[in-house]
């Protein structure tokens, strides 16, 4: 969901993906393989989280530095996690080739009401 926020600059994210029982073809894992242009936290909040052939537990918290290219898939037991990003951006660069900078669906969701920052 959109994690805007109107006094700072965070993208938070909240994600959940089905049970991914095995590891996926090369072809199929490549496919996600991506970047961004900032540093990114990803923590499994749920299920698993597979990288390569590595398989992380809900409590794993994993850094990714910008501009790398990554990509990953949910474990058998399924996927929640939250990304956090230093940016109020949401652009991606595939490795395969294209960017996407923006999609209108997530500013038709507005902010999630937990999301709201405390006021100090």
């Amino acid at each position: 969901a959109n994690g805007k926020c109107g006094s700072c600059d965070l993208w938070l994210n909240e994600s959940t993906l089905p049970a991914y029982p095995e590891a996926p073809p090369p072809e199929e894992a490549n496919k996600g393989v991506h970047m961004h242009p900032e540093d990114e936290i990803i923590f499994v909040t749920q299920g698993n989280i597979r990288l390569g052939n590595m398989i992380y537990e809900a409590g794993a918290a994993l850094a990714v530095t910008r501009d790398t290219f990554y990509g990953f898939h949910p474990g058998p037991d399924g996927l929640s996690f939250v990304t956090f990003r230093p940016s109020s951006t949401n652009q991606i660069r595939f490795a395969a080739g294209g960017d996407y900078v923006h999609s209108s669906f997530w500013d038709s969701i507005g902010a999630i009401p937990y999301l709201n920052p405390v006021p100090a």
